[in-house]
C-alpha cells in the first residue's frame, strides 16, 4: 500500500463477462487510486448512460485476478468516436475475483502500521542477527477475535530491518466491513498510544487459514487522505506496549467493547485527532461534545428520582393549564421534560471532580469552577454565537486553544480509566507525559 502501482489489463462488470475493455489502473498512496478504461464497461455507458459500477473486475498482463470495490464513475473522455471513462476506487482486491459484495469475506487479515516498531519493541531474547530468525508471536485469544504479533526480519545490504505486523484471526469468515471495522478499531488504539494519526502501509488477507492455503493472500489497497506524521520517536508516545503488556488481552476487550457502548465519544475524539486542519472551534465543540456524551453514559445525570420528578412536573404542568391555554401547555410540557436533566456545566464539573477522587488532577475546587465556567460560557457562545456569553477576544481566543487541549488530555485519562488499568499506572502514564503533567499538576 506505500508504493506506487500501475498496470494494464482487460477489465469488466460481474454480469457482462463477454464485455472486457483494456484499461489501466494507477495507485498512488495516501492520494488516488483510479482506473482508466479505453473503451465501455457495457453497451449501456456506451449509449451514454454513465452510472457508477460497484464491483468491476479485471485481470492484469501479469494474469493476476482483480476486484475492484466501491467505483464511482468520474468523467468521460471522447475523441474519435471513442470513450474514455474514468472512474475512483474506493478498495482494490489483487489476487481473487469477487463477484458481488457478500463474497467478499475473509478469515484472516495481516496489517503493517506505520511506526509501530516504536509502540511495539521486538521481544528480547528472541532475534539472531545472523541466521534472521524471525522473533516468537505474541498471541492474545479475544473474545471476538484472535490478535498477534509477528516480526519479519529482511536482510538487504548488510542491513538488517525487522517490522512488527498485526493480524486479525478469525474462526469463520466474515464480512469485509466487519473486518475494516475491527482493523480501525485497532488503528484507533494505537492512534491514541501515539497521540498522533498512524498509518496503515499494508493490508493482506486470506480466504481460507494460513496454515491449510498458505497461497491464498490477498493484497488490498486503499486510499486514506488522513493527515499523518512523517517521523515519531517512541518518546513521543503517550503510552506504549510495555506500559499495559502485564493486561494486554483484558485491556484489548474493554477497548472494543467501550468503543461499541460510547462510539459517538470516540468517533469525536478521533475525529479531531485525525483533522489537523480543523478550525479551533470545531475542535472545541466537539471535545465538549464528546465530554458530554460520555458523562451521559458513564455517570448519573439526573437531578431527582424519575417518580419525584413526575410529580413535580406534574405540579408545575396543573399551574400552567390554569392560566395558559392549550398551546402554551404544550410547549412548556415538552421544555420541562429536560429540567431533571444536569447541564452542561454540572456534567463537566462532576468528570473534574472524579478525576481529582482518583488523584489524577490536582487542581483546587476554585481552579476547577474556573476550568467549568469558561468551557462551559466559550462552547455556549459557539454554539449561539450571542455575545452575552463571553467575550470574544485573542486573549480568549489562546485560552480556547488551552481548554481544549485540556479537554482532550481528560478523555485519553478517561479511555485509561475504562481500560481497565490501576490507577497508579495510570497516574505514571500521565506523568510521563511533560504535557499533561503540566495541564493535571501531577
Amino acid at each position: 500500500m506505500n508504493e506506487e502501482i500501475i498496470f494494464t489489463g482487460l477489465w469488466w462488470l460481474p454480469e457482462r463477462h463477454e464485455e472486457k475493455t483494456c484499461g489501466t489502473i494507477k495507485y498512488v498512496p495516501d492520494a488516488r487510486l483510479n482506473l482508466t478504461l479505453f473503451g465501455d464497461l457495457s453497451a449501456e455507458v456506451k449509449k451514454g448512460n454513465f452510472s457508477d459500477a460497484f464491483i468491476i473486475l479485471g485481470i492484469n498482463s501479469e494474469g493476476k485476478k482483480i476486484t475492484l470495490f466501491n467505483c464511482r464513475h468520474a468523467k468521460v473522455q471522447t475523441a474519435n468516436k471513442q470513450n474514455t471513462n474514468y472512474y475512483q476506487i474506493e478498495w482494490m482486491f489483487i489476487g481473487q475475483h469477487f463477484e458481488n459484495e457478500d463474497l467478499i469475506k475473509f478469515i484472516d487479515i495481516s496489517i503493517r502500521f506505520e511506526h509501530l516498531e516504536n509502540w511495539l519493541p521486538v521481544p528480547k531474547n528472541t532475534f539472531d542477527r545472523i541466521t534472521t530468525n524471525q522473533p516468537e508471536q505474541l498471541v492474545f485469544h479475544l473474545k471476538a477475535f484472535d490478535l498477534i504479533f509477528y516480526w519479519i526480519t529482511s536482510t538487504e545490504m548488510y542491513k538488517c530491518e525487522t517490522r512488527p505486523f498485526v493480524e486479525i484471526r478469525l474462526d469463520n469468515l466474515e464480512s469485509f466491513h466487519y473486518l475494516i471495522k475491527l482493523i480501525h478499531t485497532f488503528q484507533d488504539f494505537v492512534s491514541l498510544a501515539f497521540d498522533d494519526p498512524i498509518r496503515i502501509l499494508e493490508l493482506v488477507a486470506s480466504t481460507e487459514p494460513i496454515e491449510t492455503a498458505p497461497n491464498s493472500k490477498i493484497e488490498i489497497y486503499h486510499i486514506n487522505k488522513r493527515n499523518y506524521v512523517e517521523k515519531i520517536s517512541r518518546y513521543d508516545l503517550f503510552f506504549t506496549y510495555n506500559d499495559v503488556c502485564s493486561y494486554f488481552k483484558d485491556v484489548m476487550n474493554e477497548w472494543y467493547e467501550n468503543v461499541e457502548r460510547t462510539q459517538s465519544v470516540y468517533e469525536l475524539y478521533f475525529g479531531v485527532l485525525y483533522s489537523k486542519g480543523m478550525y479551533l472551534q470545531h475542535i472545541y465543540l466537539s471535545l465538549s461534545q464528546a465530554l458530554e456524551i460520555y458523562h451521559r453514559r458513564k455517570f448519573d445525570d439526573k437531578y431527582l428520582e424519575e417518580k419525584q420528578f413526575e410529580e413535580l412536573k406534574g405540579c408545575i404542568l396543573d399551574s400552567i393549564n390554569e392560566h395558559f391555554d392549550e398551546n402554551i401547555s404544550k410547549m412548556f410540557e415538552n421544555k420541562i421534560s429536560y429540567l431533571n436533566q444536569y447541564t452542561f456545566k454540572k456534567r463537566i464539573k462532576d468528570i473534574l471532580k472524579t478525576l481529582h477522587q482518583h488523584n489524577i488532577l490536582k487542581w483546587s475546587k476554585k481552579e476547577r469552577n474556573e476550568f467549568v465556567k469558561h468551557i462551559g460560557d466559550t462552547r455556549d457562545y459557539l454554539t449561539h454565537y450571542e455575545v452575552e456569553y463571553v467575550e470574544y477576544d485573542e486573549a480568549n481566543f489562546i485560552n480556547m486553544y488551552k481548554n481544549s487541549e485540556i479537554m482532550r488530555s481528560i478523555l485519553k485519562a478517561y479511555f485509561l480509566i475504562d481500560l481497565g488499568l490501576p490507577i497508579e499506572d495510570i497516574v505514571q502514564i500521565l506523568v510521563d507525559d511533560p504535557r499533561i503533567k503540566e495541564q493535571f499538576k501531577l
